[in-house]
């Protein structure tokens, strides 16, 4: 007879069961299983929805930006508009610049109205947008930071300035603002540097924190830390972490090859080729895994899954991405051969 005791101390020392994953291939997709739960990863991916509109709210007031430009609605009245006023105003404009930009919408090569929307935040009761304004092959020459507050009876957009440099927005309406230690924040480029852009709504003052020279690529991992690719003066490409408050860089992979960030993980991959070998990496850990040189890298809610050849796959991977370590692959490996 086992005492009260000694079940303890086999609970205790019993391992937790690892649930075995599969992975197979079936109608255009993986079927990735672990127990009984199932993730289906396509070999295609659907394109992306488009941001119709971005909407903040408190009590009957709404601040919408959709097709129609920052619409302000209080109950049943309402107030739309594209802020042409702002393409040609003192406040951020010189008299040369202003007739500028009135002959280049003569020509049809500006716009003056805002016609997209680089990011938006709220702070309390406030609402800040910053609308772009466009080139007639869609780059923006314009975005300017106004505000909504929406404790007003009938709220109207308020300028408050320029950030310096030019967000990384590259949709209609996009998602680029963040509030960083309570500051209204924003990757920005200027001419030969990125860095972070600020506006302090409380003092109301802009600031900007150059960190590199060429930014080709940037992804926002949280208000702290972000993804970034950068080409040096000597060649190479670099990808590093950045963390914001303490502006400390670090860099992950630097190579004569070409690197690229990968699909939105859990954790932040890399898909680096240099002289035709490619691998991934865990910008997290550092972990890198060499790649067939035609396959095609997804996630899946279990893990990495990779495929090759990636337009007909004859071998794929279902990987634990933080050390690489192989969960299932396909054919199947039998246990008493792994």
């Amino acid at each position: 007879m086992i005492t009260l005791p000694v079940l303890i101390c086999l609970g205790v020392l019993q391992k937790p069961v690892d649930i075995p994953a599969s992975l197979q291939l079936f109608e255009g997709s993986f079927i990735v299983r672990k127990g009984a739960a199932k993730d289906v990863v396509p070999l295609k991916l659907a394109k992306p929805t488009p941001r119709l509109f971005q909407a903040f709210r408190r009590n009957e007031t709404h601040a919408v930006w959709d097709e129609r430009g920052l619409t302000v609605r209080v109950g049943p009245r309402a107030l739309s508009t594209t802020m042409p006023e702002i393409s040609v105003t003192p406040k951020l404009f010189d008299t040369g610049e202003i007739e500028e930009t009135v002959s280049l919408v003569a020509q049809g090569k500006r716009k003056r109205q805002a016609s997209a929307l680089a990011g938006a935040v709220r702070v309390g009761t406030d609402v800040y947008f910053l609308p772009r304004w466009l080139n007639s092959d869609g780059t923006a020459w314009l975005e300017a930071l106004v505000k909504v507050d929406l404790t007003q009876p009938m709220p109207k957009p308020q300028l408050l300035g320029r950030f310096s440099g030019t967000s990384l927005a590259d949709q209609a309406i996009d998602d680029r603002l963040f509030i960083l230690q309570g500051k209204i924040s924003l990757v920005a480029r200027q001419r030969g540097v990125w860095g972070l852009a600020t506006f302090d709504p409380f003092n109301e003052a802009f600031d900007f924190v150059p960190v590199g020279a060429s930014l080709n690529g940037y992804r926002q991992l949280s208000p702290r830390f972000g993804l970034y690719l950068e080409k040096t003066s000597y060649g190479t490409q670099t990808a590093g972490k950045i963390d914001w408050v303490t502006q400390n860089r670090r860099i992950l992979v630097e190579t004569r090859g070409s690197v690229r960030i990968a699909d939105p993980f859990e954790a932040p991959i890399l898909i680096v080729s240099e002289a035709g070998s490619p691998y991934i990496v865990n910008a997290d850990t550092g972990a890198r895994q060499v790649l067939p040189s035609s396959s095609a890298v997804r996630r899946s809610q279990f893990g990495v899954v990779v495929w090759s050849p990636f337009d007909a796959p004859k071998r794929a991977w279902l990987y634990d991405p933080e050390r690489w370590k192989v969960l299932a692959r396909m054919p199947a490996v039998p246990l008493s051969e792994r």
